[in-house]
């Protein structure tokens, strides 16, 4: 199965949000019923002009629109500034190891009332 496939078969599962712009996919996250969000991503050329904030603000309108109060996600030390700004809190620094390569992130989350 290559990465399309099983990026098509995933998402049909996590149904994601989806932002695109000049008819092209520029970024999405996955929210999930717990107040989780995945996989939050924005292309590259496409960070700081919006499309980031356009996806955190429709998260927060469905936490909103399912009374999830509590949101959470495991960030990036890039995306860290990022969430920050959205008023969330680092709750806990990890360390992670992934093809022998010490990788660090943060556990971060925020109260959406």
């Amino acid at each position: 199965m290559n990465f399309l496939e099983i990026a098509i078969k995933k998402f049909s599962r996590t149904k994601p949000i989806i932002a695109t712009a000049e008819n092209q996919v520029v970024g999405f996250a996955e929210f999930e019923p717990n107040g989780h969000i995945d996989c939050f991503y924005c292309h590259h050329e496409w960070i700081g002009k919006g499309v980031g904030s356009a996806l955190m603000k429709e998260i927060l309108q469905r936490a909103k629109n399912n009374h999830i109060h509590h949101i959470f996600s495991e960030v990036s030390i890039t995306a860290r500034l990022f969430f920050e700004k959205h008023r969330f809190k680092v709750v806990k620094e990890q360390k992670m190891v992934r093809k022998g390569i010490e990788l660090t992130n943060f556990k971060m989350e925020r109260r959406t009332v």
